[in-house]
């Protein structure tokens, strides 16, 4: 599977501030790992996820990212959920998008 260019890009900046709140601060090199962990436990040996439909909900900031980015990296398609949507719309959710896989934090 051919790298995608917002990864070539991140690596040509490791260093850069990526995300930054007021109790952190992560650099994209952080984001290129997180993400590279997420995206070999989402593979699990396979070459790519061809696609497959990943669902994420997770709260804003580094670990969200970091998943999305590992999720694009494995050759799967993010899926966001709404994280104040009652039960039944997460249900709807992941079965209409025919989701195989959910992330959570």
């Amino acid at each position: 599977m051919a790298e995608i260019a917002l990864i070539s890009r991140a690596k040509k900046h490791p260093h850069s501030v990526a995300i930054q709140t007021p109790a952190s601060c992560h650099t994209y090199q952080d984001l290129l790992n997180r993400s590279a962990e997420i995206a070999s436990v989402l593979l699990d040996a396979k070459p790519d996820l061809q696609e497959a439909r990943v669902a994420i909900l997770i709260q804003p900031g580094f670990e969200f990212v970091g998943a999305q980015w590992g999720i694009w990296r494995a050759g799967g398609v993010k899926v966001p959920i709404c994280l104040s949507a009652t039960e039944s719309e997460w249900e709807y959710s992941l079965t209409d998008s025919a989701a195989s896989i959910v992330l959570t934090d």
